[in-house]
């Protein structure tokens, strides 16, 4: 802390600064159920969300969250990515959730209704017994991750795909599962632009587990980047955890 202000570790910044949404979410008309589409708005995420108190609730207005900028890039919550990455993270409750609700948005893309016991027992976990139940923690857990938002008592919105980690999430992830998100990052499609960065996020994932910068640069080369782009990628990724360093440590210090 310095100057009355508290700095945010690099993961933690990097996940705020991320918190600030820009989708597409629809809305059933209140008076026949119908959904229809909402304007593209801004709808700022709160650093803590909740999940909606569904007590006494027995149908749930699911809706659909979109971000026509970021959806291309974005994983299915029934891909290889969100089986192998996202569900350390959210567990199998919340991602089989995120799941069931992918599937009856191919069928219903504006939002359907939801059965909230029935739905529990698809997924084999208690849905009944108040806010604390099994159900009910997993939906928590989708809207404190930014899988979902509370529009009201009755009604979630739910992203339609999945982003890709962050940082911090990657850095908690098993060491094996590291190594595979940065394999499986790699070789996603790329314009010159989106692979410097992707390369750059790699870089910044192995430096963070101890990877000398040489060999962090080798495996890029190995993993299909060019030379140039891997040096630079590398390069680029080493001074920026050099200065959150330096600057995480002086805040540190001053706080002592």
């Amino acid at each position: 802390m310095s100057g009355g202000r508290f700095a945010l570790a690099p993961c933690c910044r990097e996940a705020f600064e991320a918190a600030t949404l820009i989708f597409v979410i629809t809305s059933p008309e209140n008076s026949n159920n119908v959904f229809q589409e909402k304007t593209v708005t801004s709808m700022p995420m709160s650093r803590y969300p909740q999940g909606p108190d569904l007590r006494g609730v027995e149908i749930a207005n699911i809706l659909p969250i979109t971000d026509p900028s970021r959806d291309p890039d974005n994983f299915d919550p029934r891909s290889e990515y969100a089986e192998n990455f996202w569900l350390p993270v959210l567990g199998p409750s919340t991602m089989w959730f995120m799941r069931k609700v992918a599937e009856r948005f191919d069928h219903e893309p504006d939002g359907f209704e939801l059965d909230l016991l029935e739905a529990s027992h698809c997924l084999g976990i208690t849905g009944s017994g108040g806010r604390n139940n099994a159900f009910h923690r997993a939906l928590n857990r989708a809207v404190s991750f930014h899988m979902g938002r509370t529009v009201d008592n009755t009604t979630i919105a739910i992203r339609r795909f999945m982003p890709q980690l962050h940082q911090g999430q990657i850095n908690r992830l098993p060491t094996r599962l590291q190594r595979k998100h940065a394999d499986m990052i790699a070789q996603l499609p790329r314009t010159h632009a989106e692979e410097l960065v992707r390369a750059h996020k790699i870089s910044l994932t192995l430096l963070t587990m101890g990877d000398a910068p040489d060999d962090v640069e080798h495996q890029l080369i190995t993993w299909g980047h060019g030379a140039n782009l891997a040096k630079e990628a590398v390069d680029t990724a080493w001074r920026e955890r050099a200065r959150d360093q330096s600057h995480w440590d002086h805040e540190w210090n001053s706080a002592i």
